[in-house]
């Protein structure tokens, strides 16, 4: 009798081991992966969207993203990008570069050349949701280097950058 019960529990075992091998490394993609350390000049943790001296909005939450998923989970930020709404509904004369981080060993699914434009991309859609029009949107893209201590999520994925004329798309 015990012999039947060691093979169970041996399988019990072999059976757990695997499957945390595969949401560990083949789910959340965490095997491999050299760790990104918080750079000391770089807040990743609140927003900062700022024109000059006429709009600083400063959130104590930022923008996130799932590794290698485009979709913005926003609601960290929502107010300060609500406010930037009103702002730029108030000045029709100001455009809104809005340029998308990825890291160089996310994969990208998305129809986009890169991550960080799918995720400018996402941003500008829901600001023209909020009423924008597309014609004041450019979006852009650059790889980041470090992502804090998240491995499963990019924080602060997204900066803007305002100006009286239409800024150029630069793909970095």
């Amino acid at each position: 009798m015990f012999k039947s019960r060691a093979f169970w529990w041996i399988l019990l075992v072999v059976w757990m081991t695997g499957a945390t091998y595969w949401h560990v490394c083949k789910i959340k993609q965490l095997c491999g992966i050299m760790p990104y350390y918080r750079s000391t000049t770089v807040d990743e943790s609140s927003l900062n969207i700022t024109d000059g001296n006429k709009l600083n909005l400063e959130s104590t939450g930022n923008i996130t993203f799932a590794r290698s998923e485009a979709a913005a989970n926003y609601n960290a930020a929502k107010p300060e990008l609500d406010s930037m709404v009103r702002y730029l509904k108030a000045n029709p004369a100001k455009y809104v570069m809005i340029k998308g981080a990825y890291l160089p060993d996310e994969k990208n699914y998305t129809t986009f050349s890169n991550l960080g434009l799918a995720r400018a991309s996402n941003i500008k859609k829901y600001l023209i949701i909020q009423g924008l029009p597309d014609s004041i949107f450019t979006i852009s893209s650059q790889v980041r280097l470090n992502n804090g201590n998240q491995k499963d999520a990019v924080v602060g994925g997204i900066e803007f950058q305002f100006s009286s004329r239409r800024l150029p798309s630069l793909v970095q």
